[in-house]
């Protein structure tokens, strides 16, 4: 099934940045469980795959539960079997995540980082775009006083305004490529090198307990503490559902009933 899926014209029809997520659970599937019926697996044959993937982290378990929830509505869809038992379990919880960094945990990475991702964190900072889409960022694509990104998970276009400290740093990097960003010797990023670079310079920086996605976190963030609503948000971060972004105004709106309440209560002494 997962070799004829892999064939079909589904497949060819998702996206790279797709592929490439479903290519972390399938080949191990095929290799695991490649000699078993389909039609034999059941809801606890699901949650058994879960829990599999998520003694590396409960993110990786719900992803697995998402890409085998692909893999059976095609299945039905193509008379391998005539329902999906991994439709909407619930959820495992995530702790943590990709946090936002704080104001000094910027100022030291930005201080000690070298130039070429020091560029990268103000990019990330100034647009809130994910690390695929900050190395395909092109100079062709900035102009007029923005940046055009057609985000590769989401296929959304969206135009992000360059300003402040942003845009001065963009106005004097020599440009080595028709990408922005670059590795130290000017040449184009991959994903996974750009991501192996941060990850270093953070250790450098002598930093822990942050991740290069963490500055998409901080550019959302900032754009609701700043009060933008969700669709403005969802304007720059290209989310197509406004219920990632309730994650990112829910605090800033928490935080204003308490200096309210708090308001009310001196009101009371």
């Amino acid at each position: 099934m997962i070799d004829a899926y892999e064939g079909s014209a589904e497949w060819r029809q998702l996206r790279p940045a797709t592929h490439k997520d479903y290519k972390k659970f399938l080949p191990v599937w095929r290799e695991r469980y490649g000699d078993r019926r389909v039609a034999t697996i059941d809801r606890a044959a699901v949650f058994k795959i879960r829990a599999r993937h998520a003694e590396t982290s409960n993110r990786q378990g719900n992803k697995a539960v998402a890409v085998l929830s692909a893999l059976l509505s095609w299945a039905v869809d193509h008379g391998y079997r005539t329902d999906n038992p991994a439709l909407k379990p619930k959820r495992l919880k995530v702790s943590g995540g990709y946090r936002a960094w704080i104001d000094a945990e910027i100022d030291t990475f930005l201080d000690k980082a070298p130039a070429h991702l020091k560029l990268a964190c103000l990019l990330a900072l100034g647009t809130g775009q994910r690390g695929s889409d900050l190395v395909k960022m092109t100079w062709a694509a900035y102009r007029g006083g923005e940046i055009e990104v057609t985000q590769a998970k989401t296929g959304e276009r969206v135009w992000i305004p360059v300003h402040g400290r942003l845009a001065e740093a963009l106005g004097t990097r020599k440009k080595t490529a028709l990408t922005i960003l670059t590795t130290e010797r000017g040449r184009p990023y991959s994903v996974g090198w750009f991501q192996h670079d941060v990850s270093h310079a953070i250790r450098d920086a002598g930093l822990s307990g942050v991740v290069a996605h963490g500055w998409r976190t901080t550019a959302l963030t900032w754009l609701a503490d700043a009060g933008c609503s969700p669709h403005q948000i969802a304007a720059i971060s290209g989310h197509t559902t406004l219920k990632m972004i309730e994650g990112y105004t829910r605090g800033v709106n928490k935080r204003e009933l308490a200096r309210a309440a708090v308001v009310k209560l001196k009101g009371k002494k």
